[in-house]
C-alpha cells in the first residue's frame, strides 16, 4: 500500500500549524468530513471520569493522563512507581519498598507531612488529611490486576476534590460487575531480577458471576505477588533482604433493582509485607564548602551493586481495609449519586538509627553503645459521605451540586529501641528512651458545584466552587517526659473555613480540536503540633493559570494534547528553627511553577502506535519566611526534574487461528532532581540535599493473545541502570566498621518475566 505522505508529518507540527494557520476553521471541518477516510484504525476513544461524570478524554477541559489496566499488566507495571513512567510533569521517588512513596506534580510537592497530591478509588478519598498519619509518604499502591484504568489529572481539582488536591488527582478506577456476563481470568507470572538468588511470582484471578440475571451480580477477584530480595547486608551477612510480598482480595456486587436505579458495593483487602528496603549504600561523601551556595552532598565510593549496611532492616508492613457502597439513581432528568465508604489503614515502618544513636545509648542509660532502631505505627480510620446532583449532559446549562462530610481518626506512636550488638534488648527500654502516642481527628464538612453554559456550539465557560470546614484536634503523649525538649503531654486544636474556585472557557474549532484556558485554585489543610509556642499552622494554597490544546486528526489516527500553565503558591508549610534547634512547621514564603506538557499519540500504520509525552518544569521557592531563612531560593523544587520525557512504541499483528501477537516498548528520560528543599551551606540549621543525576531507562514487553490464553514477557530496566531514584538518604558513622555511609535508594534493577493468562 501506498504511503500517504501527511503521515510522515509530526504530530507536534501538526497541531501547531492548526493554531498558527487557522486551518481548523468550520469550513475546513466540512472539507475534511468529505475527504474518504484512511482504511487504517483510528485511536481508541478514552472515557474518563476526571469531572465527576463519565466523558471522552478529549471533550474535558483538563489535562488527564489514562492508563488501562491491559497496558500496565502487558508492560509489567505493578505499582505507582511504575505508572509514573509514561506521564508528563508526574514524578514519584520511592523510598525503597511498596506503599511508601512521594509525589510531585507540576513541581508540586509536599514540604511536609501533609499530602499536595489527592488520591481516590473510584469516588473515594484514600489515605489520611492531616500532618500526623504520614499520608504524604504512603499514597496508595494497587496492584493493577483488577483495575479498569487509573487516571492522572493535572492540577489543582480543589472545587470537585476538595482539600489536598492542589497538584492533581491520582485516580483509581476499578472494574465493575456485570449482570449479565459469566466470565473470569486466572494468570500468574514468574519474575527475575538481577542480583536475586531467587525467583519472584505472582498469581492473579477474577471471576464475574450474574447470580440473578439483569438484576445482580458479583465480582470475586485476589492476588499474591512475592517480588524477590536483592540487596545484600555487609553488617549481617544476610542475603536478598528486600523481598517483598503483596496480596489481597476484593468483593464487589452491582444490583439493578430497576433501569433507574444501580447499587455497587465493594469490600477490598490489601496487604504489603515488605522485609527491607531497596537502599543503595555509599562509603563516603563529599559536601559543598561554598558558604554562599547550596549545601550539596555527593555520594562517593560506592560499595557493591545491590549492597547496604544496615544494622537494623528497614521494614514496612501496610494492612488496607477498604469498603464502600455507591448509589446512582437516576431521578427523572437528573442523576443522584450517594458514596459512602470506610477506610482502614495500618502500617509499621522500621528505621536503623544505630548511625545517630547507637554510641549515646550510654547517655540515656544504656551500658555500652549497641544498635538502636525506630519504630513508627501509624494508620487512619476514614468514614466519608458525598451526596451529588446533576442534570443531564448535553443541556444549554449543565451543573452539578454536592455536599460532602469526612470524618478521620488517626494513630501515630513511636519508639525507639535499643539492643547490644548481639541483637539482644537491653535497657533502656522503649519508654525509658523514648515513647509516644499521638492520636488525632480530623472532620471536614463541604458544599461544592460547577455549572457550565454552552454558549452556541462552539464555546463552553464553566465556573465552580468548593465551601469547606475542617476542624482538627490531636494530643501527643511523651515518655519520659523531657526527653529531646518535648513536654510530657501537649494538646491543640485548628478550625478552618477555606474556599477554592475554578474558572474556565473552551473553544471548539470542530468536533476534533479544541482550546481551553483554565484557572483554579487547591488547598492543603493546615496541622497541629505539640510545640506550645505555635500549636498550630494554616492551610496554603495555589492558583494555577493554564492554556490547553487537544486535538485529534488524520481520521483519528493521531492525538495531540498540549498545555502550558504557571502556577503561584503561597503561605507554604515549611520546616523552621528555634535557636535551640527545635523545629516546628510554620506558614511563609512563596514559590512558582511554569512549564509545559505535550502527550501524543500516532498511528502510522495498522498495529503500530507511537507516543511522546514530556513535561518541563520551573518550579522553585521565591521567598523564605524567618525560621525557615536556611531554605534558598531560585533551586528547583524538590522531586521535580526540570525535563521528563518518554517514547513508547507498540506494534500488533494478526496470526492464523484468531491469534494476535504484540511487541512494545518505552524509552523513559528523567533529569536531575533535588531529593530536598536546597540549603544555605552557611546556616548552621541546614540539612544537605543530594541532587539525583538524570538517567534513562528502557522497559521492551511482548507476548501473543487468543480467545483463551495469552502469554507475556517483559523486561524492565533492560540496560540495568542503577541510578539514584529515591530520597531516603542518611548521613551516618558505622560504629562497627568505622565509616561515613550515605544510603540513598536506587532504581530497581533489570527485571525478566514470563506470565501466562486464561480467560472463561
Amino acid at each position: 500500500m501506498s504511503r500517504n505522505p501527511q503521515l510522515r508529518v509530526r504530530p507536534v507540527a501538526v497541531a501547531v500549524s492548526l493554531i498558527l494557520c487557522g486551518s481548523a476553521s468550520a469550513s475546513d471541518a466540512g472539507q475534511a468530513a468529505a475527504k474518504p477516510s484512511s482504511d487504517i484504525p483510528g485511536l481508541e476513544e478514552v472515557i474518563v471520569t476526571a469531572s465527576k461524570r463519565a466523558e471522552k478524554l478529549q471533550d474535558v477541559p483538563v489535562p488527564v493522563t489514562v492508563q488501562t489496566s491491559e497496558q500496565l499488566t502487558a508492560a509489567g507495571y505493578a505499582g505507582i512507581v511504575d505508572y509514573a513512567n509514561n506521564v508528563p510533569s508526574f514524578t514519584v521517588v520511592s523510598y525503597g519498598t511498596p506503599g511508601r512513596t512521594q509525589v510531585a506534580v507540576r513541581g508540586i510537592s509536599s514540604t511536609g507531612s501533609i499530602a499536595t497530591v489527592g488520591t481516590y478509588l473510584d469516588d473515594a478519598p484514600m489515605g489520611g488529611s492531616n500532618g500526623w498519619v504520614n499520608a504524604a509518604t504512603t499514597l496508595l499502591d494497587i496492584v493493577p490486576y483488577d483495575l479498569e484504568q487509573v487516571e492522572l489529572l493535572r492540577g489543582p481539582q480543589g472545587t470537585l476534590y476538595g482539600q489536598g488536591a492542589m497538584g492533581g488527582i491520582l485516580k483509581y478506577v476499578l472494574r465493575k460487575p456485570s449482570t449479565e456476563q459469566f466470565e473470569g481470568n486466572v494468570g500468574g507470572e514468574t519474575t527475575a531480577i538481577d542480583d536475586s538468588d531467587d525467583l519472584g511470582y505472582t498469581v492473579r484471578g477474577r471471576v464475574n458471576m450474574p447470580v440473578i440475571d439483569g438484576l445482580l451480580g458479583v465480582s470475586i477477584s485476589g492476588f499474591d505477588r512475592h517480588t524477590p530480595g536483592y540487596m545484600d547486608n555487609e553488617w549481617t551477612g544476610a542475603k536478598d533482604t528486600n523481598e517483598s510480598r503483596q496480596y489481597g482480595g476484593r468483593v464487589a456486587a452491582l444490583w439493578t433493582p430497576s433501569s433507574d436505579v444501580s447499587v455497587n458495593v465493594t469490600v477490598l483487602n490489601q496487604v504489603i509485607d515488605a522485609e527491607d528496603a531497596n537502599s543503595k549504600q555509599f562509603s563516603g561523601y563529599t559536601m559543598s564548602s561554598d558558604p554562599d551556595g547550596p549545601l550539596i552532598l555527593v555520594p562517593t565510593d560506592p560499595m557493591p551493586d545491590s549492597t547496604q549496611n544496615n544494622a537494623v532492616l528497614a521494614s514496612y508492613t501496610q494492612h488496607l481495609t477498604f469498603l464502600s457502597t455507591t448509589v446512582d439513581w437516576k431521578a427523572g432528568r437528573f442523576d443522584f449519586l450517594s458514596t459512602t465508604s470506610y477506610l482502614s489503614t495500618r502500617s509499621r515502618s522500621v528505621q536503623d538509627s544505630t548511625y545517630w544513636l547507637g554510641i549515646s545509648l550510654p547517655d540515656y542509660g544504656g551500658a555500652e553503645p549497641g544498635i538502636a532502631y525506630s519504630a513508627v505505627e501509624f494508620g487512619v480510620s476514614k468514614f466519608n459521605q458525598e451526596f451529588r446532583l446533576a442534570s443531564p449532559q448535553g443541556d444549554s446549562v449543565e451543573w452539578l451540586v454536592g455536599l460532602f462530610y469526612t470524618h478521620e481518626e488517626g494513630t501515630n506512636v513511636q519508639s525507639l529501641n535499643a539492643l547490644n550488638y548481639d541483637y539482644e534488648p537491653v535497657p533502656p527500654a522503649p519508654l525509658d528512651l523514648y515513647f509516644a502516642s499521638i492520636p488525632s481527628v480530623l472532620d471536614e464538612y463541604a458544599v461544592f458545584g460547577n455549572v457550565k453554559w454552552r454558549l452556541g456550539d462552539a464555546v463552553n465557560v464553566t465556573v465552580g466552587a468548593r465551601f469547606s470546614r475542617n476542624e482538627q484536634t490531636f494530643e501527643d503523649f511523651i515518655y519520659p517526659p523531657g526527653v529531646f525538649g518535648l513536654p510530657a503531654y501537649a494538646t491543640s486544636e485548628l478550625n478552618q473555613n477555606v474556599a477554592t474556585w475554578l474558572a474556565s472557557a473552551d473553544y471548539r474549532f470542530n468536533d476534533d480540536v479544541m482550546a481551553y484556558v483554565r484557572a483554579a485554585s487547591g488547598y492543603r489543610p493546615g496541622g497541629v503540633q505539640a510545640v506550645s509556642f505555635a500549636p498550630s499552622y494554616d492551610s496554603d494554597s495555589l492558583v494555577n493559570y493554564e492554556l490547553g490544546l487537544k486535538s485529534t486528526f488524520l481520521d483519528g489516527r493521531a492525538r495531540v494534547n498540549l498545555a502550558a500553565y504557571h502556577i503561584d503558591w503561597k503561605d507554604i508549610q515549611l520546616t523552621a528553627y528555634t535557636p535551640e534547634f527545635v523545629g516546628y512547621t510554620v506558614n511563609g514564603g512563596k514559590a512558582v511553577s511554569q512549564g509545559f506538557e505535550i502527550e501524543s499519540e500516532f498511528t502510522p500504520f495498522r498495529g503500530l502506535t507511537l507516543g511522546l509525552n514530556a513535561g518541563y518544569t520551573d518550579a522553585h521557592l521565591t521567598s523564605t519566611v524567618a525560621g525557615a531563612d536556611y531554605l534558598l531560593t531560585g533551586y528547583q523544587l524538590p522531586f521535580a526534574p526540570e525535563t521528563t520525557a518518554s517514547f513508547t512504541a507498540e506494534y500488533d499483528w494478526a496470526f492464523a487461528g484468531g491469534w494476535t501477537g504484540y511487541i512494545g516498548g518505552a524509552y523513559r528520560y528523567t533529569g536531575a532532581q533535588y531529593l530536598a528543599l536546597v540549603n544555605s551551606a552557611s546556616s548552621s540549621f541546614s540539612w544537605p540535599t543530594v541532587e539525583a543525576p538524570s538517567h534513562t531507562v528502557v522497559d521492551l514487553h511482548a507476548g501473543i493473545r487468543g480467545e483463551r490464553w495469552a502469554v507475556s514477557l517483559y523486561a524492565n530496566n533492560v540496560g540495568n541502570n542503577r541510578a539514584i531514584s529515591g530520597a531516603n538518604y542518611l548521613i551516618n558513622d558505622n560504629y562497627v566498621l568505622g565509616t561515613q555511609q550515605v544510603s540513598i535508594t536506587e532504581l530497581r534493577p533489570r527485571t525478566i518475566a514470563i506470565g501466562v493468562d486464561y480467560s472463561f
